[in-house]
């Protein structure tokens, strides 16, 4: 013999409304979709290609480089498999979830055929993203690591204006010297010079 079902129970559920039931399949199906649009642009942006098809000019040209040995610092960093978005992300998911956040406004400009070419850099490389992977670059307390031993100093005292990584190693330059990291010479003398201003000789 079937039981009767409560009376209790059916009110529970006749009583609760359309619109809390729309709600959350909709909040559901932003979840999915966004998740899924992230889970897709990591992919993507693990490919250097991807990223060239977007930034045409200058990066087309460090991407599809050959030359052997490397000119530049982008594609000394391609000779040992080290894509864009390693350097072009900070560290861990939040530094990730940052670059897409980027490459999701260079994705609406491209799509709305409104960017400059040759792009122009609007967010320059932070020291961290370089740190990810040259976390014990000041170790060597010698005089040719003198630099990298007293950026942070430099950083420190005038944060407004010391120097960074990216201000000497130029990751898309070929003026830079492979004995010297890609360093280009005349720019990183004149970060030299206002190092020594500011901290003294």
């Amino acid at each position: 013999m079937r039981k009767k079902k409560s009376g209790k129970n059916k009110a529970a559920s006749t009583n609760f409304p359309n619109w809390a039931k729309w709600l959350s399949a909709t909040a559901a199906l932003i979840v999915v979709l966004v998740g899924g649009s992230l889970g897709v642009g990591a992919q993507l942006e693990n490919n250097d290609q991807f990223c060239a098809s977007c930034h045409t000019n200058p990066e087309t040209t460090f991407v599809d480089r050959t030359t052997q040995p490397a000119t530049d610092l982008a594609s000394a960093h391609a000779a040992e498999n080290v894509g864009c978005i390693a350097c072009h992300s900070g560290e861990g998911f939040a530094g990730r979830l940052d670059a897409m956040k980027l490459g999701a406004r260079d994705l609406i400009a491209f799509a709305k055929r409104d960017f400059p070419q040759p792009a122009q850099l609007t967010h320059a490389i932070p020291d961290g993203n370089c740190l990810k992977c040259h976390s014990n670059i000041d170790q060597a307390q010698t005089f040719e690591n003198h630099f990298h031993v007293l950026l942070p100093r430099w950083q420190s005292a005038r944060p407004e204006s010391a120097a960074s990584c990216v201000d000497c190693h130029t990751g898309h330059d070929t003026a830079g010297r492979p004995d010297l990291k890609w360093v280009s010479v005349d720019p990183t003398q004149q970060q030299c010079n206002a190092c020594h201003r500011v901290m003294g000789d």
